[in-house]
């Protein structure tokens, strides 16, 4: 996705303030396009030297996780010409991208679809690489990164970790499996949405299970 410049805050709210929420969907724009970047423009390439073919691909659907509401148009590209770093472990046919929305928190979906002949070591790469592009944003990492199962997940491994970016928390979450690797990265706008402790990442594991349900789909 083409970068946008990021919303300026003048009011100096708080988190339940609307000058909080002006600057928090700022912070969500500049980790969805440092995760976006990473994956689009990032200077990355997915690819290998095995067979086979795909058998899903990723979409970006108007709604996922149930009324989070496509901003804008879903990006989509060929998976090829990603630059000069491979991740480990993939050859891609095409990637996509794209931005939602519902009344409390925003979130960035990335990824890419092929064939994943090591979905661990790819989401681990991914994961790393991702973190190194917020922290060229100022996040900070909270905890470390954690494995999760949630209940609708059928993939061979996902995987969370908490940032903070100005005070605001934000969380990234991947899968990986035999055909896609994806990002989700998760801002909450109002101030019920993080506890003192931080964001609830089980909470967020399971959303990002429920978006790669409805972007991952039976390839043609």
């Amino acid at each position: 996705a083409a970068p946008v410049a990021p919303a300026r805050d003048e009011s100096g709210g708080g988190d339940g303030s609307s000058g909080g929420r002006t600057r928090k969907r700022a912070l969500l724009a500049v980790a969805g396009l440092a995760v976006a970047a990473l994956l689009v423009g990032g200077g990355l390439l997915l690819t290998g030297a095995w067979g086979g073919t795909d058998a899903y691909k990723l979409t970006t659907p108007r709604t996922v996780g149930g009324d989070y509401q496509r901003d804008g148009k879903g990006e989509t590209g060929d998976g090829a010409a990603f630059g000069d770093s491979e991740v480990p472990g993939m050859k891609a046919t095409a990637d996509v991208s794209a931005d939602y929305r519902n009344a409390t928190a925003r979130l960035n979906l990335g990824g890419a679809y092929g064939q994943v002949k090591d979905p661990d070591t790819a989401l681990t790469w991914l994961m790393e690489k991702s973190g190194d592009n917020l922290a060229d944003t100022g996040a900070e990492p909270k905890g470390v990164t954690r494995e999760f199962s949630p209940s609708r997940f059928d993939g061979d491994i996902l995987t969370c970790q908490e940032y903070t970016i100005s005070s605001v928390p934000l969380a990234l979450c991947g899968w990986g499996d035999g055909s896609t690797v994806g990002l989700v990265s998760y801002v909450p706008l109002e101030a019920g949405g993080a506890s003192a402790d931080g964001l609830d990442l089980e909470k967020t594991a399971e959303l990002t299970a429920r978006v790669r349900e409805d972007a991952r789909t039976e390839a043609d």
